[in-house]
């Protein structure tokens, strides 16, 4: 399921019953920020005094509804080795942004300990379980199921003993989490040598998430604080993490035509420096040429590629510059 500290280190399991001291912690609590922006819930549903909204549990978003996610999720955590995974970054947030793509930044747990992150997220949206974890065909007993019923049975069982599961966005507590709980479909999982559910020579398998999930998104740029608690009495588990977040909005490309010339409007944080950059291919080592750097004055803010002469075809991409 995801990283597993020693009993002895002071650190416990919440996923699989009868761990015994020594094992590794397969519990997953973390946490996540927002300010989101929904017609679909009432303001302070999860967010009492704050006007946040989080994005309903029954929608989809992206693509993918809640479930779906908690296996990206997973697929992510369980992708990288243990020297490259963030959930083993301690007190830092060395590793977060490994693997990271697309709209959604996921944000990881600390294995069962007492951890502070100062990290920096660039994302449209955030999704984070606050309180979760996983079985598969790849780990033994108990953490081992032969099928899809199995799977589904044994992180359930688990997840029922969660309890004092919080958060909090900048000293806010959220409410109603228990609408939140999802189990995942049925997904493949492929570790590496050196993974986080510690089984030898790494492999293919299925798996089978469980657990309370948030997805956030409009956020606003800028600092806000996390703060998640859990524990499991029976198994001697207790987790908490506080995230010092800076959220960072990527921009947003829109490509249109005028006269013959590509016309870019890019949408960001109003002041600051961006440059457009465009390659004639995607395919690995191809170079990008920049557009000149301009600063946001309107938002959007329209940009002609007056470079783009008799090319059949041309990527485009935009980053903030530092």
């Amino acid at each position: 399921m995801s990283s597993r500290p020693s009993n002895s280190e002071g650190l416990t399991t919440k996923s699989k019953p009868g761990y015994c001291r020594g094992a590794p912690s397969r519990l997953l609590l973390t946490g996540a920020m927002a300010l989101l922006l929904s017609s679909k819930m009432a303001l302070a549903s999860l967010c009492d005094g704050v006007g946040c909204i989080v994005w309903p549990q029954s929608d989809g978003l992206y693509g993918k509804s809640y479930a779906e996610w908690s296996a990206a999720y997973w697929q992510w955590l369980f992708s990288l080795p243990r020297d490259q995974n963030p959930e083993l970054d301690g007190n830092g947030c060395q590793n977060a942004a490994n693997g990271q793509w697309g709209p959604v930044w996921f944000l990881a747990q600390s294995g069962g300990s007492t951890a502070v992150r100062n990290c920096t997220a660039v994302a449209k949206a955030l999704f984070f379980p606050i309180i979760a974890g996983e079985s598969s065909t790849l780990e033994p007993p108990p953490f081992y199921g032969g099928n899809e019923a199995e799977l589904r049975a044994s992180i359930g069982a688990i997840l029922d003993q969660a309890t004092a599961v919080s958060c909090e966005l900048d000293g806010v507590s959220l409410t109603n989490l228990s609408d939140y709980r999802v189990q995942s479909p049925l997904y493949q999982i492929a570790l590496p040598a050196s993974n986080l559910a510690d089984v030898p020579g790494g492999g293919t398998g299925l798996s089978v998430a469980d657990g309370y999930y948030v997805m956030i998104t409009a956020l606003n740029s800028g600092p806000h604080t996390i703060h998640t608690h859990g524990e499991v009495p029976t198994l001697g588990f207790v987790q908490d993490i506080t995230y010092n977040l800076t959220i960072e909005r990527p921009p947003e490309l829109i490509i249109g035509s005028v006269l013959g010339k590509p016309t870019l409007q890019i949408a960001g944080e109003f002041g600051r420096t961006y440059v457009v950059e465009y390659s004639s291919a995607l395919s690995a080592g191809k170079t990008w040429a920049a557009l000149p750097a301009f600063a946001l004055t309107n938002n959007p803010q329209t940009v002609v590629d007056l470079t783009a002469t008799n090319s059949s075809q041309r990527f485009y991409r935009a980053r903030r510059m530092p």
